[in-house]
This record gives C-alpha cells, structure tokens and sequence, in this order.
C-alpha cells in the first residue's frame, strides 16, 4: 500500500459549485445549525451554506452537520451545564466532533484532554442509539431535532457574556 501524499493545504482549492441551489428545508436546516455551531467554524452562514452547494450530495452532508451539532448540544448540556467555554475551547470541542463523526475513536487524536475525548466520543456514539440516529440519517435533521437547534439558538441569542465560563470538564 502507498503511503498518503502530504498535500500543502495552501494549494488546496475549492471544488465546483454541484448544487445551483438547494431545497429552502435544507437551506432552513443549515441556518439552525449555524446558529448553534457558527461562531466556531470561522465562517459566514453564505459560506457555509456555498460548501453545501458544492458537495453531490448535500442532504448526507447535511445529515451529518446535524449530528455533530446534536453531539456538541449534548455534550454542553450533560458536562457544561449548557454553558459555553471561551471560543478557542469551544473550536477544539467542534474539531474534535468532526474527527469522531470520520470514524476517529482514539481520543489521543482529537487535540482536548482525554477525559473531554472519551465524553464527546460517549455524546456522539449516544445519537446512534435506539431510533433517533436513523432518523436522523433517513430525514437530515429531523424535525424535532430542528426544534432542540432552534432552541439552543435563542439561548446562544441570550448568552450574557459577563456569566462565569466553566473550564474543561
């Protein structure tokens, strides 16, 4: 077997726009996970909805935004007692869930402290229990699952930014 090509990231360009546009559902689904995530991916809602545009299939994409969004909910909701931690951490917390939702299980590969990995990984394994996480594929983002990012989006449109930011958890 080859070994892997390193590829300076500087050359990397983006791929063709595949998508003239995309349903106003999905376009809705996107913007609720946005809302909760977006301060952390430094990026607009335009350009994050451009890289939707530019995957074949967007609704699979979609789909697995979704369930980093849902993992990090979680997360935040059963460790930080909903609260946020300073935005550096909280990019680390986000990077990590994109590796988990590649198939990354080694928690000495997602860049937190290792007790952070093992509940992230715990937080994102517990969506593909019982029939939420076929759901979840079957219809991307479904509908209550839109609901709980809605939610989460006003209390992010709340957040008082003078409240006491818990640490690593």
């Amino acid at each position: 077997m080859n070994e892997p090509e390193f590829i300076d990231p500087k050359e990397l360009r983006p791929g063709p726009i595949r998508n003239e546009s995309l349903p106003p559902e999905m376009l809705e689904q996107i913007k609720a996970v946005f809302d909760v995530i977006g301060p952390y991916i430094g990026m607009t809602l335009e350009q994050f909805e451009i890289g939707f545009m530019r995957d074949m299939h967007p609704e699979s994409e979609v789909a697995l935004w979704c369930s980093i969004t849902a993992a990090w909910l979680a997360y935040h909701e059963k460790y930080l007692n909903d609260e946020t931690l300073p935005d550096e951490e909280e990019k680390k917390l986000l990077s990590a869930l994109i590796v988990i939702s590649t198939g990354v299980e080694d928690v000495g590969k997602l860049n937190v402290p290792e007790e952070v990995g093992r509940r992230l990984l715990q937080c994102y394994d517990d969506l593909g229990r019982g029939e939420a996480r076929s759901r979840l594929f079957a219809t991307p983002c479904l509908d209550y699952f839109c609901v709980v990012l809605a939610v989460a989006g006003t209390r992010a449109d709340n957040d008082d930014s003078q409240q006491k930011r818990p640490e690593w958890n």
